[in-house]
């Protein structure tokens, strides 16, 4: 069971990853909490609503991408109708970042609890995957204005999310997919 706070779902539907507790969203002006599922656990189809990535270059840099409003985050976005998350992901990581998946892997899901949420569910999940990316010419479409590729190091500091618990946790999770990709031979692309 997770730890959280007053308000946030004691059970958010499945085994909560025991590193991080349960954080509250402080990026909206109502109350929200974001709990990390156990990695590898995915939830009931139909309830995830976005997929982000953790996208590594070449050079073991993280793409970052910076919305018209100045936040600071992952390539990612919704899914759309008949999309899987996958599909998501390597479609909004072209739009966002002007990057091409090679290979990703799924790392884990983030639940949302939003009880007031003015539109849209107010409890789903968010997926989160590691991926190998080829960066392109940046050409930003949507709703995009910068791109940046920053060391592991630099993650959490430069994300604009305000807690990075749950961000430096998936840091974790991502690098070692990200070790475990560079030990391992490639022939062709592919997705895992």
């Amino acid at each position: 069971m997770t730890v959280g706070y007053e308000g946030a779902p004691a059970d958010p539907g499945g085994p909560v990853d025991p590193v991080v507790r349960t954080e509250p969203v402080d990026e909206v002006d109502r109350p929200a909490w974001f709990t990390l599922m156990a990695p590898g656990w995915w939830p009931s189809d139909g309830s995830v609503t976005q997929a982000s990535g953790l996208c590594f270059d070449l050079g073991g840099r993280i793409v970052l991408v910076q919305l018209d409003d100045g936040f600071w985050t992952l390539p990612g976005g919704q899914v759309e109708p008949d999309e899987t998350p996958l599909d998501t992901l390597l479609r909004e990581v072209a739009e966002e970042a002007c990057a091409r998946v090679v290979r990703a892997r799924y790392l884990a899901c983030q639940h949302v609890w939003d009880p007031q949420a003015p539109e849209g569910p107010t409890s789903h999940y968010q997926a989160r995957f590691w991926a190998r990316v080829e960066v392109r010419l940046w050409r930003p479409r949507h709703e995009t204005v910068a791109r940046t590729l920053v060391t592991p190091a630099q993650f959490t500091s430069s994300l604009s999310w305000i807690r990075t618990r749950i961000a430096a946790r998936l840091l974790d999770l991502a690098t070692s997919a990200e070790d475990q990709d560079r030990a391992t031979p490639h022939g062709e692309p592919g997705i895992t």
